[in-house]
C-alpha cells in the first residue's frame, strides 16, 4: 500500500463480519443499484418541480382560454360567426384539451433537456483533466490517474473522510 500526494493519514480497522455492505441484500431480495450523485439528485428534483409548474401553467392557461372562448364574441369581430355551433360539455372538454396541448407546445421549453447533456459534457472534461494531471501520475507503474465513475468525480470535492475495508473498497 502506498500513500501518495499527502503527508499523513489516520486509519481505523472495523470488522463487521457478515453484516458488511458487500453481503447486505435488502428485504426485497435484490441488491441496491448504483447511488446517483448529489448533482444528479438535485437536478432530478428541480426538473420534477419544473414539470409540475409546466403542467399547472398548461392547465391554468387552458382553463382561461376555454372560459374566454365561451364568453361573448370579441367586439372587433362583429357578429359571432359560430353562434350556431354547439357548446355542450363534450365540445368544451375538447376545447380544454386542445388549449392544454397548445399551451404545452408554447411552454415545453421550461424543462431543460440540454441540462443533462451539459452535465455529461462537464463530467467528460473533468475526467480528461484527471487523466492528464501529472500529480496523479504513478511513475513506479507508469500509469496515469484513471476515472472509472463520473459520480465519484462530482463528489470528489466534498470528501472529508475515507472509509475502506482491507481490500481497498
Amino acid at each position: 500500500c502506498q500513500l501518495r500526494n499527502t503527508d499523513y493519514a489516520y486509519g481505523l480497522v472495523v470488522s463487521t463480519g457478515a453484516d458488511c455492505k458487500i453481503n447486505y441484500i435488502p428485504e426485497g431480495g435484490r441488491p441496491r443499484g448504483e447511488k446517483p450523485s448529489l448533482t444528479a439528485t438535485l437536478v432530478n428534483k428541480d426538473i420534477a418541480l419544473v414539470t409540475v409548474v409546466l403542467v399547472l401553467t398548461c392547465l391554468v392557461g387552458a382553463a382561461g382560454a376555454t372560459a374566454w372562448d365561451a364568453s361573448s364574441s370579441p367586439w372587433y369581430l362583429g357578429e359571432d360567426p359560430f353562434a350556431h355551433v354547439d357548446t355542450s360539455l363534450r365540445t368544451r372538454t375538447l376545447d380544454f384539451i386542445t388549449a392544454a396541448g397548445r399551451f404545452f407546445l408554447l411552454t415545453y421549453q421550461f424543462i431543460p433537456v440540454s441540462l443533462y447533456v451539459s452535465i455529461s459534457v462537464v463530467n467528460t472534461i473533468n475526467a480528461y483533466f484527471v487523466t492528464q494531471d501529472r500529480g496523479l501520475y504513478d511513475e513506479s507503474q507508469d500509469e496515469p490517474g484513471r476515472v472509472r465513475s463520473m459520480a465519484l468525480l462530482e463528489a470528489l470535492g466534498s470528501v472529508s473522510h475515507v472509509f475502506s475495508d482491507k481490500t481497498g473498497t
